[in-house]
């Protein structure tokens, strides 16, 4: 047995989409509330800048706070930045959901977009990680520790997908 793809597997995975049934509330906030605002996007801006423009208000809070509080992660950090945080995570939630619907719209998506926009999606949810720390005064080794892994879940489930067609 070989740790390497053979070349079917590699051209199986060239066609690989992602395939998840939504539910009756999934189907009514996409279509009445997300489609409209996709839409609102100029139509020449890629699915990768909907991702960057959703993720940038959370990097750019988290450095705020690193520069303003010269906070240790046993320094208490006001709680309004807390209420900003989760603003600019819904944000983030909202364009990650837009990103893929202007992909499939456009027809502009690949297998290679969708590792990218994981990969890419990893910065926010390591900012995401950088509050909870703060929040819970947590060891910064741990903390450190918890940021780096936070996505590999997401990873092993596609990775699963793929080659037991189940989750």
């Amino acid at each position: 047995m070989t740790d390497y793809f053979t070349l079917a597997e590699i051209k199986k995975f060239d066609t690989y989409k992602h395939i998840a049934p939504k539910t009756t509330f999934e189907k009514f906030y996409v279509e009445k509330g997300l489609v409209p605002f996709e839409k609102l996007y100029p139509r020449r801006w890629s699915a990768n800048t909907i991702t960057l423009i959703g993720q940038t208000p959370m990097l750019l809070l988290l450095i705020f706070i690193w520069v303003t509080q010269n906070s240790t992660m046993r320094d208490a950090i006001p709680d309004n930045f807390f209420v900003i945080a989760a603003i600019v995570l819904q944000w983030f939630s909202l364009n990650d959901c837009m990103d893929g619907m202007r992909a499939k719209r456009l027809k502009c998506g690949s297998p290679l977009g969708r590792v990218v926009d994981e990969a890419i999606d990893q910065m926010v949810y390591a900012c995401l990680g950088a509050f909870v720390g703060y929040m819970l005064r947590v060891e910064p080794g741990l903390w450190i520790f918890s940021i780096g892994l936070v996505n590999l879940p997401f990873y092993a489930m596609e990775i699963r997908h793929f080659y037991c067609k189940d989750l």
